[in-house]
This record gives structure tokens, sequence and C-alpha cells, in this order.
């Protein structure tokens, strides 16, 4: 009969063996880009799941610490999923997209810093949205295991290396090298973001809709992140920093979301105060290229692009649901704003205009004679938003 200190003396080295070899292995293989000890060719060079987990602070602060990028895009996941970075005029020759998930102002600002202290920064664009003004956006959990808030790469990301998720992923990255594929990089990512690639969109819509109403009636407009954006304005302009401004659009179902939820005249004011802020800072300083602010926001005719029918095959062209528009309408953005040729067709009149002190109360206007006319067009879709809304309700 085996005694118990002889079976320790076969279990513990035998057991500590196994550990190891899991941890060098997933180490290795660094699905998440992480540790990066090697990258080989048909093995792990190309990481697919770098930018669609809970890490992605952590591989954008190594990416700008170990890159030398002159051109940022600071935004939440709108910007993430929308902009890509190699659509930027010949002079951002090397930008890249710091988009995320779940980001307030605070986090864009601080991340904002970080890069300044690590590389020469000549142009940055930034996508506003309300999100990154919300009350509940706070700095991310996982931006304190990231560079960004100079932590030990390695000893703050030990916690998920032994699990079976991180073999799974490890395993996943492999056969993603041997079939020869490319994963994104430059911090953009250009598929779906809620993973949705296999679902209608009528379904996705839906989705999606219920949860922002869940998300909306628990977030209210933080005007004390406005002292954020505009430090980070300051920033730019004391610094010879280019600095491109404009308001993120999302479709209509995600306007029709914040009016029932009460919002969308906290929208109105956020739009107000942001451009107080920026005409403070151009008279600040009069000698300095004059910052615009476009707003791609509202009921216009991108905004309005048709849901299809449940059970039909048909893709949208413009969003991937109510929140995220695709990179095609980015490209819009760039060709909008930079005066550049990246699309065929006419862009619509009605998709992005300049807003200032003079004309925003007759754009606000205009926005809401928009939304009488899409009223008035979908009533179908009018009537969907709504029923969500009082089942959301309900089950509360």
């Amino acid at each position: 009969m085996t005694s118990p200190k002889q079976f320790l003396k076969v279990y513990l080295p035998v057991t500590l063996l196994a550990f190891l070899s899991v941890m060098g292995f997933n180490v290795f293989v660094d699905p998440k880009d992480i540790f990066r000890v090697a990258k080989i060719d048909n093995f792990n060079k190309e990481k697919p799941l770098a930018y669609v987990n809970n890490s992605l602070r952590v591989v954008k602060s190594l990416d700008l610490e170990n890159g030398n990028y002159n051109t940022l895009i600071l935004g939440t996941s709108r910007a993430f999923y929308g902009l890509d970075p190699q659509h930027l005029p010949p002079k951002a020759d090397n930008a890249y997209n710091l988009g995320m998930t779940q980001m307030g102002m605070e986090e864009t600002y601080k991340i904002f810093q970080f890069s300044r202290s690590r590389m020469n920064i000549e142009a940055v664009v930034i996508a506003l949205d309300f999100e990154l003004f919300s009350s509940g956006n706070d700095i991310n959990e996982d931006f304190y295991k990231s560079r960004f808030s100079n932590r030990n790469i390695f000893l703050s990301n030990l916690d998920g290396i032994l699990s079976t998720q991180y073999v799974r992923d490890a395993l996943e990255t492999i056969a993603f090298n041997r079939e020869g594929k490319e994963a994104e990089d430059l911090g953009f990512y250009s598929e779906d973001p809620y993973s949705l690639r296999y679902i209608r969109y009528r379904k996705r819509f839906d989705w999606v809709t219920k949860d922002l109403f869940s998300w909306s009636k628990d977030s209210n407009y933080n005007p004390a992140a406005l002292q954020f954006f505009e430090d980070l304005v300051i920033e730019c302009l004391e610094n010879d920093i280019d600095l491109y401004v404009f308001i993120a659009p999302s479709h209509v179902v995600y306007w029709e979301v914040l009016q029932k939820t009460g919002h969308f005249s906290s929208v109105e004011q956020w739009k107000r105060d942001i451009i107080q802020v920026l005409e403070k800072a151009n008279q600040k300083y009069p000698h300095q290229p004059q910052i615009q602010l476009w707003d791609f926001s509202g009921y216009n005719s991108i905004a309005m692009e048709e849901i299809p029918e449940a059970g039909s095959d048909t893709e949208m062209q413009w969003y991937y649901e109510p929140v995220h528009y695709t990179p095609a309408v980015g490209n819009l953005i760039y060709e909008r704003i930079f005066q550049i040729d990246l699309v065929e067709e006419p862009i619509p009149q009605d998709f992005g205009v300049t807003i200032d002190a003079e004309n925003i109360e007759a754009h606000l206007q205009q926005i809401r004679r928009d939304r009488e006319r899409y009223r008035d067009n979908y009533p179908e879709e009018v009537e969907r938003v709504e029923r969500f809304w009082k089942e959301v309700q309900a089950e509360n």
C-alpha cells in the first residue's frame, strides 16, 4: 500500500509539471497577444482573438508602448468597429485605432496622455457619442491590468492562463494560423461587435434594442466628463496636435430608444455643451487651426437604412445593429471631414454637417422635424420600439 508521503512525492511533481506545461503552452501561443514571447508563421503569428476579449486594453496598451504611431483614433466601440485607420488621409500614414468598448471620457483622456508620453502624436480623430459622457462609464477594470496604469502585464494577467478557455483560445489561434488567414491589426476590428454575424438583422436589431432600453434607464448625462474633453482639446492646441472632432452616427432605432427613455433632451444639451467647450478653446488659441465639430447623428438618410424583415438574408450596408455603424459609414465620415475620395457614389447631403453656436438651435430643430418624418414614414418600426419599451418596463 502506498503511503501518503510516497503519494505526495509522486503526485505533486506530476501536478506541478502539468500546470507548468499548460501555462507554458498558453503563454507561448499567446492567443490574446499579451505576453509576446514569439510569433511564428503558420503557428501563432496572427492573433484573431486579440481584439475580441476582455483583454482589449491590455493588448492596445502594449501596441502603443511598442509602436510608433503619429495619429490616434479615440472613442467608444463605435470607433473601434467603424473607423479603419488605414483609410485616413495620407498625412496620417501611421494611425492607430484606440476606440474601445465601455469607454468614458476620463479613461479616454488618460489613454491619450499615456500615448503622448510614449510617442510623438501629430493628429487625433475623436468620435464623440453620448456614452462617453454618461454616468456609469467609469474607468474599466481592465485598464488597471494594462500598461495604461503601468501594471506588470505578466503578473496582472496570470489569473486566466490556466483556464480551459485559454487552452481553447490557444488551439483556435493555431488553427487560424494553419489556415493561412490574417487577423485585424492597428487596433481596428471590422466584424460585427456582438458576434452576431450568423444572426439575421431583424433579430439583431430586436435583441440590441431591448438591451439598449435596459442600459438607458440606468444611465444619465454626466456634465462633469466635459472637463476631461476640454483638457484633451487644450492639450492638443497647446502642442500643435491636429484635432478632428465629430459626433458619431447611430441607426434611428437608437435615437428612438433615447426618446422613449427621456434622454434625447440631454443629448441636445450635450451637443450645446460640446460646442461651448470648442468655441472657448478656439477663442483662447486664435492663431491655431480652429477646431470644427461635425455632427453625423440624428435622422439622416444613412441612419434610416431599412431593416430587413424577419427571415431575410439581405445584408445591411451601413449598420450592424442600432448602435454600431460599419466601416462603410466610417469611410463616408472620412470623406466628408477630410475631403478625400473613398467612396464611388455621392454622399447624401443630409449626412454630416458642421455645427457651432450660431446654427445649433436650427440644427436641433431640423433633427426634430426629421424625426417626425421618420415616424410618419415608418409607423411599424416606431410601434416595434414602443412595444419593446413596454416589455422592459413590465419586467421591472
